[in-house]
């Protein structure tokens, strides 16, 4: 029992040096041309083979029987195959031509070189199986066919203009709700062209890439006017709805900060200022140029009105608490400054009557827009 343990240790052993892998020069097909036999020229689009050679020094068959060749799981090739096709494998004292497949280099990727370090896995027939590794490195120098050159610069320029477009639209339509049905479905159909467009461009099919970039291009340049007419507008209204906000902010923060002494001078006038401030807040539609300019307005009213409230109010405490300014011989006639109560009426009607024209103008606005569309349909 001993003894058989040796010998399989010792045949364990040696098998390490039994087997062997070099690259050989296996001609050109395909408008491939291999120059050496780690180093192919082929034209973007064609799979690429290279071969090489298994051989292995006499070691015991009965025991391990032949090694078959793997590509490693992963790995960016075929299995190793012979020149009939079948699995490589290779037996005792022996040598075996194999073949491997690279996938073609895309069309996209027009003219390079590329490094790629294949390995293949040696495994015997026999149980116990023993495997080994073994890695070879291939040089793959890539050109674009003339003829491609201009399709795939179609491609490429079609891809860029919708991927673009997309992004932008996508961004203002999904943030910001401002939005174009006649764009959207425009979009929808070229990104269905697109996708075809590279499903073929990958499977190197390049004149079905070439019609269906085509679509795309079309109906890219369908909407082109409408786009650009509708880019203009969402900038304009990004930055009322913009400019608002900080407006409101500034007011509410400024409302917050005073509220205590706006109290103190009127109670009814600060209460107004907080309810004109929270009802230009409450604004939910502003995706048109009318009602963001109307929600620009509002905030800009409500931002002034703040501010003039609490220098109103500032001077009327300093005048009540007295300053180094001479006083008038005689005090002024009349009531003492402070807000009247007609003038808290009209501070409180504001929210109300900006509410109103709003509701105005989204009415309009809503009729306007189911025109357009119905025409358009």
């Amino acid at each position: 029992m001993a003894n058989a343990i040796l010998l399989l240790l010792l045949v364990l052993g040696s098998n390490v040096y039994a087997l062997n892998v070099s690259q050989i020069y296996s001609g050109s097909g395909e408008r491939c041309l291999q120059l050496t036999p780690s180093n192919i020229t082929c034209p973007d689009g064609i799979p690429i083979v290279t071969s090489f050679a298994l051989s292995s020094q006499s070691y015991p068959n009965y025991y391990y029987g032949n090694f078959t060749a793997y590509a490693l799981r992963g790995e960016n090739m075929s299995s190793p195959v012979n020149a009939y096709g079948e699995p490589c494998t290779v037996s005792s004292s022996s040598t075996s031509v194999c073949f491997v497949t690279i996938p073609p280099v895309p069309f996209t990727a027009l003219n390079g070189t590329l490094n790629e370090s294949l390995t293949i896995r040696l495994v015997s027939q026999l149980y116990p199986q023993v495997a080994y590794n073994y890695t070879f490195n291939v040089t793959i120098n890539h050109y674009i066919n003339a003829t491609l050159i201009p399709i795939v610069g179609f491609y490429n320029s079609t891809l860029t203009e919708y991927t673009n477009i997309a992004s932008a639209y996508g961004s203002v339509c999904g943030t910001y709700y401002i939005c174009d049905t006649g764009i959207s479905g425009a979009l929808s159909t070229a990104k269905s062209y697109m996708g075809n467009a590279t499903y073929a461009m990958n499977g190197y099919r390049a004149q079905e890439a070439y019609f269906n970039a085509s679509m795309a291009n079309r109906t890219l340049a369908s909407i082109l006017p409408q786009y650009n007419t509708f880019e203009t507008n969402a900038n304009k209204i990004i930055n009322n709805i913009l400019g608002g906000q900080e407006m409101i902010t500034n007011a509410s923060t400024s409302f917050s900060i005073n509220e205590g002494i706006l109290n103190k001078c009127n109670s009814t006038e600060a209460r107004a200022l907080n309810a004109s401030i929270n009802s230009v807040k409450t604004y939910s539609i502003v995706n048109t140029l009318n009602s963001s300019a109307l929600y620009l307005s509002a905030a800009s009213g409500v931002q002034t009105n703040v501010a003039e409230s609490i220098k109103r109010c500032q001077n009327q405490l300093y005048n009540l608490s007295g300053s180094s300014t001479p006083a008038p011989t005689k005090p002024p006639q009349g009531k003492p400054t402070q807000i009247s109560l007609s003038n808290a009426w009209y501070l409180a009607l504001i929210p109300v009557i900006i509410i109103l024209i709003y509701l105005i103008l989204r009415s309009n606005e809503a009729k306007e827009i189911r025109k357009i569309r119905e025409g358009s349909s």
